[in-house]
């Protein structure tokens, strides 16, 4: 069996010394016991992974390696990866945590379950990422930099925007400093709260209302075939992300999937499990916009799960083909506020009848 080292970030330990970011912990420790329970249960790998000590992962067969001080957690997985065979890192964008470790994986000649540099560096960065749209003729909303220091945000905006916008990190992952903007006074308050903010620079686009969809593409690391998923809607609370319902049926199910196979052609070196985020707009004569491209694990993957017999670690993983994956019709809801340290994945997952 190969040896496999699995990394989430936020649940690692690389966190132990500070208050956890409760809506990323609760996704990140969700996604590790998922991904951790799939990869036991294809009985291809010995799993191991770093945990902070004041979780529990509760599944079987994994070797857990409890971090305390929060320097320990990156030798570990210093450590981790160079004995291993195989490490699949789930990071965040922001601050480059998930680009500078699959970096240093690139650099040291360390096998992994993620995309190419090259492609991790365009779509982690929100403004790059725009810009890289445009030029290949992809519709996303419209994205600019902006400069905190200045005094108003008119200097910036040049009269490209008008309110609401929405402002958000330009490497960024979940709700962390996102905010809605629905006047200038809106913009003078999160400038004087997120000046010096270590998650910065940050970008502006506009405000869109829509229905929040996602789908995802499992990209076979050794033949790159390519499994879809069906499409999903997504639940927030503001901007935080609560779970999800897949599948979701509405007529814009083709353009998503013409949209996503465009970015996937256009940006080579994209392999493992890609997640496409889009604003479903039905009363808009565009209805369907691509927001953003996740080249890592995304939460979803907690319900796309329960949604087939076939497990999907050994596709990503490159250890199984996912040619003849079949999905259910029997929608799934899945709810992260159900997480909790001491429970199963698959506790929080209702079928709608």
């Amino acid at each position: 069996m190969l040896k496999l080292f699995i990394s989430e970030y936020i649940c690692s330990g690389a966190l132990a010394g500070v208050p956890r970011p409760d809506s990323l912990a609760r996704e990140g420790l969700g996604m590790l016991r998922a991904i951790c329970e799939d990869a036991v249960s294809s009985e291809a790998f010995e799993v191991c992974t770093t945990l902070d000590h004041r979780l529990n992962l509760n599944v079987s067969g994994v070797q857990c390696h409890t971090v305390r001080p929060e320097a320990e957690e990156w030798l570990l997985f210093q450590e981790l990866a160079q004995s291993c065979d195989l490490t699949l890192v789930i990071a965040p964008e922001f601050n480059q945590i998930l680009l500078n470790r699959v970096r240093w994986l690139s650099d040291n000649d360390r096998r992994h379950g993620l995309s190419e540099i090259r492609s991790i560096e365009i779509a982690s960065d929100k403004l790059k990422f725009a810009n890289w749209a445009e030029q290949n003729q992809i519709s996303i909303p419209p994205t600019y930099w902006i400069d905190l220091q200045e005094a108003t945000l008119q200097l910036e905006t040049s009269e490209k925007f008008h309110f609401p916008l929405v402002i958000k990190p330009q490497w960024g992952a979940g709700a962390s400093s996102m905010a809605l903007l629905s006047s200038e006074a809106d913009f003078f308050e999160f400038r004087n709260n997120y000046r010096d903010d270590e998650l910065g620079p940050f970008v502006i686009q506009p405000y869109i209302e829509g229905i929040s969809l996602s789908t995802a593409c499992l990209i076979n690391p050794i033949d790159f075939s390519r499994t879809w998923t069906p499409l999903g809607r997504q639940d927030f609370s503001g901007f935080e992300y609560q779970g999800g319902t897949i599948p979701f049926q509405c007529d814009a199910a083709n353009k998503a999937l013409e949209l996503a196979e465009k970015v996937l052609n256009l940006m080579p070196g994209l392999a493992g499990w890609i997640g496409f985020d889009f604003l479903y707009c039905p009363d808009h004569d565009e209805k369907l916009v691509l927001l953003e491209v996740n080249p890592r694990l995304t939460t979803s993957y907690l319900g796309y799960r329960q949604l087939t017999q076939s497990n999907l670690a050994a596709i990503i993983l490159g250890v199984q083909s996912g040619a003849q994956i079949e999905w259910s019709e029997q929608p799934v809801q899945f709810r992260l506020e159900d997480l909790s340290p001491c429970q199963s994945t698959n506790s929080h997952i209702d079928r709608i009848h």
